[in-house]
C-alpha cells in the first residue's frame, strides 16, 4: 500500500485513539481503518497476526518509549485487562517513579517515532515490501537524543547519546571531533573505550576503539 499525506496524517490520529478506553484489540481496531491497513498484509491476516506486527514496530523503539506504548496500549502483561488509560498510565509512572501527567508527556514522542516506523515499514514484521539499496563498507549515523538536566531552575549538563550503524567488516577506531567540551562515556555493554584529546585550535577529538568487529553489522554506542 502507499500512503498519501492525508492517510498519514489520520495513522497518527488513529494512533493516538487506540490508546484510550480498552486500548489495542479487536473491535476498537475497527474502527481505524488505517492502521488496520498498514498492518495487514492480506485480507485473511487475523488481529493476532496485525497485533503481532504492531508488537514488532513497537519494539524497535527505544526501550522507554517500547514499554512506554506497550503499557499504554494494554498489550504488557500488566496492563492487557485494565479498561482504562489512566490505570495503564498509572502502571507505567510506577515504572519510572512519575506522575500519570508525565507518562502522559511522554506518549506524543513515543507515538510519532512508532508512526514512523508503521509508514515506513522500517520493522520485522512488516507487511510492506521496500526496495533499498544495500550498504557496504559504512558507518550510518543511526540515532541521536539529548537531555539537558536542570537543578534548581539552573543548568546542570547536556547529555548527548549518540548511536552508530556499523557496516564495515571491521572496524578498528571511530574519532568524533567537536568544538565543545565535555566527557565520553562508552556504553557499558558496547565494545568501545574512548580516548579526548584537545587541538590547538580548541576541537575536541574522542576516539574509540577495541577493536570493534561486529558480526554481520552491529552498533556502537555512546554518550557524552
Amino acid at each position: 500500500m502507499r500512503l498519501d499525506a492525508e492517510d498519514a496524517e489520520s495513522l497518527r490520529d488513529e494512533l493516538a485513539r487506540l490508546r484510550k478506553n480498552e486500548g489495542f484489540i479487536g473491535r476498537r481496531l475497527v474502527q481505524a481503518p488505517i492502521v488496520d491497513e498498514v498492518l495487514r498484509g492480506s485480507r485473511e491476516d487475523t488481529f493476532e497476526r496485525l497485533k503481532s506486527r504492531l508488537l514488532s514496530a513497537i519494539q524497535t523503539l527505544d526501550d522507554d518509549e517500547a514499554v512506554l506504548l506497550l503499557d499504554v496500549f494494554a498489550l504488557s502483561p500488566e496492563t492487557e485487562d485494565l479498561p482504562r488509560l489512566k490505570e495503564r498510565r498509572q502502571v507505567y509512572g510506577k515504572r519510572i517513579g512519575r506522575g500519570v501527567e508525565t507518562v502522559a508527556s511522554r506518549e506524543d514522542a513515543a507515538l510519532t517515532h512508532l508512526h514512523s516506523r508503521l509508514v515506513a515499514g522500517t520493522y520485522a514484521q512488516s507487511p510492506l515490501v521496500l526496495h533499498v539499496p544495500e550498504m557496504h563498507d559504512g558507518l550510518v549515523y543511526e540515532a541521536t537524543s539529548t537531555l539537558i538536566v536542570v537543578e534548581n531552575r539552573h543548568w546542570k549538563e547536556t547529555r548527548e547519546y549518540y548511536r552508530f550503524a556499523n557496516l564495515y567488516g571491521e572496524l578498528d577506531y571511530v574519532t568524533i571531533t567537536r568544538s565543545y567540551d565535555g566527557t565520553v562515556v562508552p556504553h557499558p555493554r558496547g565494545d568501545f573505550k574512548a580516548v579526548q584529546r584537545r587541538w590547538r585550535s580548541g576541537r575536541v577529538e574522542n576516539t574509540g576503539g577495541s577493536p570493534f568487529k561486529p558480526a554481520g553489522g552491529g552498533r556502537c554506542s555512546g554518550g557524552g
